[in-house]
């Protein structure tokens, strides 16, 4: 089995079968569908069991009891039985354009460095006014990553921000998922939680084109999540706290972005506008970031070190080495100073 797809289950049973049936349409047909319901109470069941009836690749899991445990346990418990060497999701509320898995999976068979990749999306439902917010900021996301589409160094895109618009954008390795922790900090940040473990030291794609269609309705869990600055200050304090790692920060794949490069380890920010910051490491690496609204001053200068700290790891000789010590201690002197403001705030 090449692809496992997830597709956790809970009360949207109005949508279930387009979700379902967008599956069944892929162009890739090498796949197991593994359908987790976290204890709906609608026609969800029912709906599952007959298409379990209608293609053997489609399998029904529930917690036992048919209890309600959550979306972690959800996926996790569908983590768990992927039989897939990639994994998948969509989400039952979306539904997926015919060639994704195809265009998925040509990522990560060309570029064995890619922990995961995530594509654009486009948006669905009937809240006009937050679908117009989310479409205008997931395309600003977009222009942070590179025109042409190659890796990048996942460390850096998810450190504090999450530029992965929902679970059914993404397939990743299904080796490096089977070994996250699903108990985030924050519960409305699963995601991004494990986008963080699995794309420690290594690399990600975004794929420019839209795979998947996301819909935004009055029970969608983004809808129903409120306060979220306070949340994404909260997640990123408790994230730096945990220190489980499932990658080497300082992989040679990461490192490849500077190789030959060891020189003028200065960090210039060229460009400010309203909507964007370009930083130069000259003569390396130039970065062109969104500045993401939920990020304040703190953050966005704790980013700018640990870019640095990043590029410098691996060379250890003379002045690289002082400038990366400079630059981890700056960093963590930033770090306490968020989780201070943050105790302070309470």
């Amino acid at each position: 089995m090449k692809i496992s797809i997830i597709v956790a289950s809970y009360n949207y049973g109005q949508y279930l079968r387009e979700t379902l049936d967008s599956i069944l349409e892929q162009t890739y047909t090498d796949w197991e569908a593994i359908v987790v319901d976290d204890g709906s109470k609608d026609q969800s069941v029912d709906i599952i069991k007959e298409y379990v009836a209608k293609d053997s690749r489609i399998k029904f899991f529930r917690h036992p009891n048919g209890e309600n445990r959550g979306l972690s346990q959800t996926v996790k418990l569908g983590v768990e039985k992927a039989q897939g060497e990639y994994i998948a999701f969509c989400e039952s509320d979306d539904y997926w354009k015919t060639n994704a898995l195809v265009r998925h999976l040509e990522v990560l068979e060309k570029y064995s460095e890619v922990a995961f990749s995530c594509s654009m999306v486009e948006m669905e439902g009937d809240d006009e006014e937050r679908k117009a917010w989310y479409g205008k900021y997931w395309q600003k996301v977009g222009k942070s990553f590179p025109t042409d589409e190659e890796p990048v160094p996942a460390d850096i895109y998810l450190e504090y921000s999450n530029p992965v618009p929902t679970f059914s954008c993404v397939m990743v390795r299904a080796e490096l998922i089977k070994n996250c922790d699903f108990d985030p900090p924050v519960p409305a940040f699963l995601d991004w939680w494990l986008w963080r473990q699995i794309g420690r030291g290594r690399m990600m794609m975004f794929i420019r084109e839209p795979l998947a269609y996301w819909r935004i309705h009055g029970e969608s869990m983004i809808k129903k999540t409120t306060h979220m600055n306070e949340l994404n200050e909260t997640f990123i304090q408790q994230s730096h706290r945990w220190e489980h790692v499932t990658g080497d920060r300082g992989s040679e794949k990461v490192r490849e972005v500077v190789e030959g490069k060891r020189s003028n380890y200065c960090l210039v920010q060229r460009d400010e506008t309203s909507d964007y910051i370009t930083w130069s490491l000259l003569g390396i690496v130039e970065w062109r970031r969104w500045r993401y609204p939920m990020m304040n001053e703190l953050q966005r200068k704790a980013l700018k070190y640990r870019i640095l700290y990043n590029l410098c790891l691996g060379y250890a000789p003379g002045k690289i080495r002082r400038k990366r010590d400079q630059y981890c201690e700056r960093l963590k002197h930033l770090e306490s100073m968020l989780v201070y403001r943050i105790g302070k705030a309470r």
